[in-house]
């Protein structure tokens, strides 16, 4: 439709021209509501996170990079001995033998492996023998009638071969495992005990410590604060950190927040710019909340019960920035970070106190009135803001 209204423009056909640029015209908002339902297809579901990112992909064109194999002789004939290895530990020469006439033995079809092959899931992690999903799957046709006859060959003769059984699945390290210990009078034998049998507990069950990922953050407030003896696992020292990241959230020696939502703020700020690319391919507001909402607003909130209350006026300030330039861009007014940590506030007490096998239930005991909550008594403004008496203020002015 470009090519014919452009012939009629060089003919001078006014008429035809304006005809050319009428069905130009149609066909354009044509494609756009096309375009548009394309896009809203991705966001109908909202517990579809994949595909809520396949549309993202969609808007902004986004193209993985190709995957090069490297033609290197060297590099493959160094793989080549890498997997070769195997053969050499296997010191069991498997013959075939023809089964007895009349007898059924148990076998795999070629297009059984073939199918098992290429229905691997390539997101997955590689086994002990290193070789990645995707390896498997792209070279199912090759592997298929080679795997199938060392199956085949393996029930015939009740023989497993021995490179089959050399690998042995362990559990290597032990991810996010924390100890905490309250050091009163500078004596921390207690606490260095716990970590001793923490590591012996680890041993024993085929667990490995990393060490160089083991940080330790000692948090004390007095004004002299004694030297501290380095904590050593295995014969190695522990760092010793003034912040640290655990289940997402940052933690500082100080115990203040700004690190956190700071780290909050910029994931929720580059999101944004998706957020824009969608309003430009004219999304309705209903799937720009949704997006919002579950790509943003949930960053923001990541165990927002926890610092909601030790917060500074210019943490919430960064934060609420963030929400008012997504009302801006989706055009409707959002809930506040600070009326969103209240309410998990009072959600999660509530949970707190109908459990009452909770560590925390028996800090929620009503008044003889049987209406109000007892506060509990804080020397600090530290504590006085920490989740249990900053709940229990919410409750009471319900």
């Amino acid at each position: 439709m470009l090519k014919a209204r452009n012939v009629t423009f060089k003919s001078g056909d006014l008429v035809a021209l304006k005809t050319a640029r009428a069905n130009l015209n149609r066909a354009i908002r044509q494609a756009k509501r096309a375009y548009g339902q394309k896009i809203q297809g991705f966001f109908q579901d909202h517990t579809n996170t994949r595909k809520m990112w396949e549309g993202i992909r969609v808007i902004t064109n986004y193209k993985a990079p190709q995957m090069s194999c490297k033609d290197d002789v060297v590099f493959l004939n160094e793989l080549n001995d890498h997997f070769g290895r195997f053969e050499v530990l296997n010191s069991n020469t498997v013959r075939k033998s023809e089964p007895h006439p009349g007898e059924q033995v148990l076998s795999f079809e070629t297009a059984d492996v073939r199918r098992t092959l290429k229905n691997i899931n390539i997101r997955k992690a590689a086994g002990p023998d290193e070789i990645p999903g995707r390896v498997l799957r792209e070279c199912a046709d090759q592997l298929a009638s080679v795997l199938t006859d060392i199956f085949n060959t393996s029930l015939n003769q009740a023989i497993v071969p021995s490179c089959f059984k050399t690998a042995t699945i362990i559990i290597k390290y032990a991810d996010d495992t924390t100890v905490v210990g309250l050091i009163r009078n500078d004596d921390d034998r207690a606490y260095r005990e716990e970590v001793e049998q923490l590591v012996n507990w680890c041993s024993r069950n085929n667990l490995l410590l990393n060490v160089d990922k083991t940080k330790e953050i000692i948090v004390d407030f007095r004004k002299k604060q004694p030297s501290h003896t380095p904590l050593h696992i295995n014969n190695s020292a522990v760092e010793v950190v003034e912040s640290t990241k655990f289940l997402g959230v940052h933690i500082t020696d100080t115990l203040t927040w700004t690190k956190n939502t700071g780290s909050l703020v910029k994931k929720a700020q580059q999101r944004l710019h998706f957020l824009r690319r969608m309003r430009r391919s004219h999304l309705p507001p209903p799937i720009l909340t949704t997006f919002y909402r579950s790509t943003i607003e949930s960053i923001m909130t990541n165990c927002i019960s926890v610092w909601c209350g030790s917060c500074t006026a210019a943490d919430w300030k960064c934060l609420q920035r963030v929400v008012r330039t997504a009302e801006k861009i989706i055009g409707i007014s959002l809930p506040s970070i600070l009326d969103i940590g209240r309410k998990r506030c009072l959600t999660r007490a509530n949970n707190i106190i109908r459990d009452s096998t909770h560590p925390h239930h028996g800090l929620f005991s009503l008044l003889n009135s049987g209406r109000r909550f007892r506060s509990v008594r804080s020397r600090t403004a530290r504590f006085c803001n920490s989740f249990i008496p900053q709940a229990i203020r919410l409750l009471n002015s319900q």
